[in-house]
């Protein structure tokens, strides 16, 4: 299995490195690290040696994983942070951690946990995560709590210190996939005409027993903690859409045919959205945990818009991009309805002041393959897909069977070869 750096607003989770033991043992020698611990606080560098040289033997990837918690402004090295007791067939894991008193309560923590959970429950493809503490543990408790992690019982007398001899009880916790996914979900404006140049109504396709692409996009959605709220125009050739939307009971907007920013604007401000993440209908294998952890990284770190990642937008269609309303209505400002916002992201760059960020890359080999449907060849490798790995698969389950057959994106790869020259020459 492959554990990626991951990369937060301040800390970054990266391998264990050894050059980095006088930072782990500047922490390791504080008694008050020790506090909800078995054992006493380190004295010689040489302990903190050995229990490094520990934990590079547990972090095999095969049964456990260690990251490094490195600060992003002074690159010092404040925790670890692992991945344990990983059994691959029930694709189940506990969490363990540990961070340095002198930047607790700053929040890194739950951002630490934060990034494996959003790894774990999407490029990872496990399907629980536990924790244990120490029952009196009210920090580590209130962080795992927060996260969605959810109280499941007690084990008493757990631990046994080796400072006095007292036994006391763990706290355990879990949270599985289907929770994570369903918790709080985000929203998620699906993007949706019947209208294309390309492929007329390709919405309508059929895609597998339960109906056709865009019911197919509304129940992902739902399935992996996306709120859909249908997003489509007022032309008369749109009007099954809002149909459907009616018919599985979810929110739908109708707004202006060509310009979509302006369709988006007017869309968050009739549902009071203050944030928002893109999903385009043409992208039916999006990755919910993708999406979610863009929204959260819109959120955490101030931003305007995120962008999708690199892998997504070159074909991938993993995630969309997240949006303030403030950012898109001061973008279609001026813009009447027949402007033509295709190219969104250039009216977006012009807004003075615009703070942009791009997704990190979780996975670093992600799968070559174009997942969009603007092509027959795009909806023969589409539905191919459905067929072999279901409509609700998880995205990584998807990627596993990519590289399982090499060549199926060959199929219609050079479709994304066209489309890229075709955007690249488009005026805007």
């Amino acid at each position: 299995m492959d554990f990626p750096s991951l990369k937060g607003r301040k800390i970054s989770l990266v391998p264990l490195d050894a050059a980095a033991i006088d930072d782990l043992h500047a922490y390791s020698v504080m008694p008050v690290f020790y506090r909800f611990l078995e054992f006493p606080a380190f004295t010689e560098r040489a302990q903190t040696e050995a229990y490094f040289a520990k934990l590079l033997t547990r972090s095999n990837g095969e049964t456990g994983h260690y990251w490094m918690i490195r600060l992003n402004d002074t690159g010092q090295v404040v925790g670890t942070f692992g991945i344990l007791d990983i059994d691959v067939r029930k694709r189940s894991a506990e969490l363990g951690y540990g961070l340095s008193p002198q930047v607790w309560g700053q929040g890194l923590f739950a951002e630490a946990l934060d990034l494996v959970v959003d790894w774990a429950f999407g490029a990872g493809g496990f399907h629980r995560l536990w924790v244990k503490t120490r029952a009196d543990n009210l920090g580590s408790i209130k962080a795992v709590a927060t996260a969605g992690f959810r109280r499941e019982g007690v084990l008493r007398d757990y631990y046994l210190s080796q400072v006095d001899g007292r036994y006391t009880d763990a706290a355990l916790f879990a949270l599985i996939g289907a929770d994570y996914m369903t918790n709080d979900p985000i929203p998620g404006l699906v993007t949706v005409r019947t209208s294309s140049s390309r492929l007329p109504q390709k919405c309508l396709l059929p895609f597998g027993p339960d109906g056709n692409v865009l019911e197919h996009i509304i129940r992902r959605a739902r399935a992996f903690g996306i709120e859909p709220i249908v997003c489509t125009s007022v032309d008369a050739s749109d009007d099954v859409i809002e149909r459907i939307a009616a018919a599985l009971g979810v929110k739908c907007f109708r707004g202006a045919l060509a310009n979509k920013l302006k369709r988006w604007s007017d869309c968050a401000a009739q549902f009071g959205l203050t944030a928002f993440h893109t999903v385009d209908a043409d992208d039916p294998f999006f990755d919910g945990a993708e999406m979610r952890r863009s929204y959260r990284f819109l959120q955490e770190g101030g931003w305007d818009m995120v962008a999708p990642t690199e892998s997504s937008s070159a074909g991938g269609a993993s995630v969309g991009y997240t949006l303030t309303a403030d950012i898109v209505r001061r973008a279609s400002a001026g813009l009447d309805d027949e402007a033509d916002t295709e190219m969104m992201w250039y009216h977006v760059a012009k807004v003075p002041g615009l703070k942009k960020a791009t997704l990190p890359e979780i996975d670093p080999n992600p799968v070559k393959v174009r997942l969009t449907l603007d092509y027959q060849e795009d909806y023969w490798l589409l539905d191919s897909i459905r067929r072999m790995a279901g409509n609700l698969a998880p995205r990584p389950a998807i990627d596993e069977l990519l590289r399982r057959n090499p060549d199926l994106y060959k199929v219609n790869w050079f479709r994304n070869e066209e489309w890229a020259a075709g955007q690249a020459a488009k005026k805007v």
